[in-house]
């Protein structure tokens, strides 16, 4: 797996600047969340926290990249927020119910 940690770390790192930008009030550390992640499956988590440095749950983020058929996709959720969207980013973007995984 130390061949992938290139490739894990420069996703890390892109998708907290990505979050950065998104939300510039907070900052973002990042997580590798699977214990076997792959080049074609990684699952990262980015924690927010405020100015003062105290964790905000509400806005940690949970990602998903994986491989579907011969595609990267990304899969983005607030984490145990159900009442939130899910963005699935594939092909195409497509909103998604938390909880019933339809499409909105």
């Amino acid at each position: 797996m130390s061949y992938l940690y290139p490739y894990i770390w420069r996703t890390t790192k892109l998708s907290i600047q990505a979050a950065q930008l998104t939300f510039p009030a907070l900052h973002y550390a990042g997580r590798l969340l699977s214990e076997s992640a792959t080049i074609d499956d990684c699952h990262l988590q980015l924690i927010a926290r405020d100015e003062a440095g105290h964790q905000l749950p509400e806005w940690t983020l949970n990602l998903e990249f994986y491989t579907a058929g011969t595609q990267m996709s990304l899969m983005i959720e607030r984490q145990e927020q159900p009442e939130h969207p899910i963005l699935w980013q594939g092909q195409n973007s497509v909103w998604m119910d938390a909880e019933t995984g339809v499409k909105v």
